[in-house]
């Protein structure tokens, strides 16, 4: 006969596995985390542009993990994808700069299929402004592109 787990006294849930989810939210966060308190990372980016950044890697990472949370080797998968999403935050500050999406795009063909899938990849790829130079400063080309990338939304993993 099994015995019943008393209630666990900071959730008010019976001690167990996790929900379904609670671990890849737990381990999207632990990433977003890491990518918000880097102020390093951000560069040249304003509040304006690496704000909306964040919010569309936070979307991809919790994607990332949504889809590989059963895996055993979630926390590595995990964090191969901050790697390349940190390479990614980048190429963003770098093309923001020189009004080149040629750094972004070398960042998307070496991400990692833990990042991004093929058609991920494929639809940001598609997404990105040719025409960045045109834009005058480094803040409105970074949003620019910002808004490019987040027109083509983390998918299914399909």
């Amino acid at each position: 006969m099994l015995r019943r787990l008393p209630p666990c006294r900071r959730w008010g849930r019976t001690a167990a596995r996790p929900l379904p989810g609670e671990r890849a939210d737990a381990l999207a966060r632990r990433a977003v985390e890491r990518l918000g308190d880097d102020e390093r990372l951000r560069a040249d980016l304003t509040d304006d542009s690496y704000g909306p950044l964040l919010s569309w890697l936070s979307r991809l990472l919790l994607a990332t993990a949504r889809r590989r949370e059963a895996d055993p080797d979630a926390e590595a998968i995990m964090e191969a994808a901050t790697a390349a999403a940190r390479v990614l935050v980048a190429a963003v500050s770098r093309a923001a700069a020189s009004g080149d999406v040629a750094p972004i795009a070398d960042a998307l063909a070496h991400a990692p299929p833990e990042l991004l899938t093929p058609a991920e990849r494929a639809r940001v790829l598609a997404a990105l402004p040719r025409d960045l130079a045109a834009y005058p400063s480094a803040g409105a080309r970074a949003r620019r592109v910002v808004e490019a990338m987040a027109a083509a939304p983390p998918g299914d993993g399909r």
